[in-house]
């Protein structure tokens, strides 16, 4: 038999949980700007090229790195051609990320390097919206 007291604590815990919309957002690293985000479809297109210097892409993180979090894939959400990037977080990144973010919606800030097959994206700040 459940005492009122434990009744109570579980109807006040569900009601609680009534607001809960999917997971907190979390950022890692430098601030990222998410208005100021191209799709990654657009980005890897480079239609228009993007300019030198800093890029903020968007897109959903499909593979982390099972033994440090130190890189992760970014694919593109738009629906259109499939389209995915590394994202390495050791050369520029002063974190890691947990296996748990795959399959979550992503904002990345970084440098782009390398061409064609082997474009990456340095990141330097992530925010999971």
């Amino acid at each position: 038999m459940v005492s009122r007291f434990g009744s109570i604590l579980v109807l006040t815990l569900a009601a609680a949980c009534l607001g809960c919309k999917g997971e907190a957002p979390l950022a890692y690293g430098k601030s990222v700007e998410a208005g100021s985000a191209v799709p990654l479809a657009a980005l890897l297109a480079g239609d228009p090229p993007p300019a030198p210097g800093p890029v903020v892409v968007s897109g959903r993180i499909s593979q982390v790195c099972r033994s440090s979090g130190c890189w992760f894939t970014l694919v593109d959400e738009t629906g259109g051609r499939q389209s995915s990037v590394l994202v390495d977080l050791s050369p520029r990144a002063s974190f890691t990320v947990p296996a748990s973010v795959v399959g979550r919606r992503a904002v990345v800030s970084g440098f782009l390097a390398g061409s064609g097959d082997d474009r990456r994206l340095n990141a330097e700040g992530l925010l999971l919206p």
